[in-house]
């Protein structure tokens, strides 16, 4: 107890307080044997009965164990490091209204820092006993005690998301509007299907081949600027192949376009690069640096060998009923083209050509060019005049004529086909792969020209029939 108010003692001394000491004896008086000021005679002793615990606001007052004399009035002893000021314990050495001691009070924008009352720097905010800066302080942005909820700190003295370079708070979430498809450009501009966002800007999506570099579609497998990725450039000379730089081109070839190329053949660079060869409804060959006319497209003819306006004349297409009988199981739709191109080919006859056949996934309709002018037998006979009158229900002439030029009358053909060219159901031998008695397949008749044609009646398919072949 004695320690305690030895501190008292020190303290008040230090507040200006004149303490004195005092024995039984009468020590501490003055010169005329009266006691010191602040002090009176308890028991013949002069004791300061503001600090004096046997003494407390006079002479016999004792101060129970665990309270302390402070200011003449016996009070709780405050937890350690603290001070009774008034009615509170207080840490004077942060407390801003008794800083280094009782009442003594800090300014307005001071705070208490080791019982000294401190001025903030430029910029900052006291905030309870503390310096801060309003404008990024997550437990006072923008003003004192306004704390930020997680995920969003203090920025310019508002809670939000902070976006690094070059980024932007997009509902939320930060995002290079530079390449965000959902957010292109700005906020919210939301790019088409399959589009891409380069430079904040959103642009068609490339084909299959290619990549979009710079804002350019382009092959890296063959562009020497960006050669197996974006930006991998090839060296000077070098040309790509297959998306790797490889060494400069040989001497009888010449770099168009990243690719090394014979200019004496190629029909895309021909005599030079970018000189395409290229003539209506017909192919175009290269000769020795020379664009020339090629192989007329199926259906068309040069008639007057003026090569400026490649084949001029549209030839009727061709068609004729097979020679050779199939049971069900042809293979599939692509089984019976292959059937048909290979009789056509072996009775000389060149061009390209499909089975009159529908399953699944294919019809006439979808399969056939409906642009098609006049068809005709292979004896000259026309068969329809167009694709609208061949898909009419009704022929010019039976389709009777076998790919050798021999007619074979009324025959079974198999089809699953109406005469509009669609399909009318699933009667196709198991999408013409099945050659089983249980199966059936619908077919149409070689002699009619009403649409019996192709839609006459159904058939098992282990039944042989003929294939109608059309030439495209």
């Amino acid at each position: 107890m004695r320690s305690i108010r030895a501190y008292l003692i020190g303290f008040l001394a230090t507040a200006g307080l004149t303490v004195a000491c005092s024995g039984g004896d009468g020590e501490g008086t003055d010169s005329s044997g009266e006691c010191a000021g602040g002090e009176m005679q308890c028991d013949g002793m002069c004791v300061n009965t503001n600090i004096d615990e046997d003494n407390c606001g006079g002479c016999g007052i004792t101060c129970n164990d665990g309270f302390v004399c402070a200011g003449g009035s016996c009070m709780a002893d405050c937890a350690g490091g603290t001070s009774k000021c008034g009615e509170e314990c207080v840490d004077l050495l942060d407390n801003v209204s008794n800083c280094g001691a009782c009442g003594e009070a800090c300014g307005t924008g001071e705070m208490c820092n080791l019982g000294v009352c401190t001025s903030c720097t430029a910029g900052e905010t006291v905030c309870g006993n503390e310096c801060v800066d309003t404008s990024v302080s997550n437990s006072h942005c923008g003003a004192c005690d306004n704390a930020c909820e997680p995920g969003e700190p203090c920025n310019d003295g508002a809670c939000g998301l902070s976006c690094g370079a070059g980024e932007t708070n997009c509902d939320g979430v930060c995002t290079d509007t530079d390449g965000d498809a959902a957010n292109c450009g700005s906020c919210g501009n939301t790019c088409g299907v399959n589009q891409q966002c380069f430079d904040g800007v959103c642009v068609d999506p490339c084909a299959q081949d290619e990549t979009l570099c710079d804002g350019e579609c382009v092959d890296t497998s063959a562009s020497a600027a960006h050669c197996g990725g974006c930006g991998s450039a090839c060296g000077q000379d070098e040309v790509c192949v297959d998306g790797s730089c490889s060494p400069p081109c040989a001497d009888d070839e010449a770099l168009c376009g990243g690719v090394c190329v014979d200019p004496q053949s190629s029909p895309e660079h021909c005599g030079g690069c970018d000189n395409l060869c290229e003539y209506p409804n017909a192919a175009a060959v290269c000769e020795l640096g020379v664009c020339a006319l090629g192989m007329c497209d199926s259906g068309w003819a040069d008639l007057d060998d003026d090569p400026g306006n490649g084949c001029e004349v549209e030839v009727p297409r061709r068609a004729f009923v097979t020679s050779v009988t199939y049971n069900g199981n042809l293979g599939g739709v692509a089984g019976a083209d292959a059937k048909c191109q290979t009789l056509a080919l072996s009775a000389g006859l060149g061009g390209t050509w499909r089975a009159w056949l529908s399953d699944d996934s294919a019809t006439p309709a979808t399969r056939f060019m409906q642009t098609m002018t006049e068809v005709q037998r292979l004896d000259g006979n026309p068969v329809a005049s167009d694709w609208t009158d061949l898909t009419d229900g009704n022929l010019l002439n039976a389709i009777s004529v076998t790919e050798k030029g021999t007619s074979v009358g009324s025959s079974i053909v198999w089809t699953n086909t109406l005469g509009d060219g669609t399909m009318p159901g699933t009667e196709y031998c198991a999408n013409w792969t099945s050659s089983s008695g249980l199966e059936q397949g619908l077919s149409g008749n070689s002699a009619a020209v009403d649409e019996t044609w192709t839609n006459a009646s159904l058939g098992p398919c282990n039944s042989k029939r003929r294939l109608y072949c059309f030439e495209l």
